[in-house]
């Protein structure tokens, strides 16, 4: 067994030990505004981490409204997305997204709201145990391509989905699951369509989702992902170019902007410190002065 290996079985057996499990959110999870709507989340421990290997655009036609949600794609299809972790004084303009580290138990609450059914979610659990997070990994490297993980996913469960479906992500070699919308290569069952085959595969930057749909639900999501930048998470590629009237119109969630890092610390119960090291040196606000 390699070094990486056996550091890698030393954090599993932790992570077992505390039966919890680590979701990477990359778009409205990003935020207090996005979290909000949970009523009932658990105490949680969270980290800015910085995504490699990840296209991320809007693309799948969300189930909560009539608007486009995020997507997360490989750059390379023949490498997996991977993350590290952000020091505490990192900056930088590199995508990154939240790793939010929570009870095992939760996870059908949170996999319903990405559109994978609960039922499906305690499945996973019941067959991988404590450590799913290094089973889906386990998964993962035993398949030949994505098509293939998500194919022997389906027969080991008997569950898919056209919206999310759970994938492996490595944080700085530690298994942890990321949530992703299923492209051209498929949900795991020939029965079951990827959503987002309904916008034939497109992917939009922010300024292009609104420009073809300006409309409150859409806004509200944009506003959603991008309120991230209030806690230092760098979300520069989301975001591009944005347009003048999209930036009128999120001025009016500054008061989000401002509330954000309350907020978050309310709803995943963080203390002071624990928040302090999660927060990113560079806050950029794209919802006008926040103050």
């Amino acid at each position: 067994m390699s070094r990486a290996q056996r550091g890698s079985s030393v954090r599993r057996d932790r992570s077992t030990q505390m039966n919890t499990v680590t979701i990477v959110g990359y778009g409205s999870l990003m935020s207090a505004y996005g979290l909000a709507r949970e009523r009932a989340l658990p105490k949680a421990s969270i980290a800015r981490v910085e995504l490699s290997n990840a296209a991320r655009r809007f693309g799948k036609p969300s189930i909560h409204a009539k608007r486009l949600a995020v997507t997360l794609d490989a750059i390379d299809p023949t490498r997996p997305i991977s993350a590290t972790r952000c020091a505490r004084s990192a900056a930088g303009t590199a995508p990154q997204a939240v790793a939010v580290t929570l009870p095992l138990e939760y996870l059908p609450t949170l996999a319903k709201r990405e559109g994978y059914p609960s039922e499906a979610a305690q499945r996973l659990i019941e067959t991988a145990g404590d450590d799913l997070a290094g089973w889906l990994a386990d998964l993962f490297d035993r398949s030949s391509d994505v098509a293939g993980y998500r194919a022997t996913l389906f027969q080991r469960i008997g569950i898919t989905s056209p919206h999310y479906i759970p994938q492996t992500i490595r944080i700085d070699g530690e298994p942890a699951i990321v949530f992703v919308a299923p492209g051209p290569e498929g949900t795991g069952s020939e029965a079951v369509r990827p959503i987002r085959a309904e916008n034939d595969y497109a992917l939009l930057t922010t300024a292009e989702v609104w420009r073809a749909s300006p409309t409150e639900p859409q806004l509200d999501y944009i506003a959603s992902c991008l309120l991230a930048g209030a806690h230092g998470v760098a979300v520069d590629d989301l975001a591009g170019e944005l347009p003048a009237d999209l930036r009128d119109a999120l001025a009016a969630y500054s008061a989000h902007f401002s509330d954000e890092p309350k907020r978050l610390r309310e709803i995943l119960g963080l203390g002071e410190r624990d928040y302090a090291d999660f927060r990113g040196p560079r806050l950029v606000s794209f919802c006008g002065d926040p103050g």
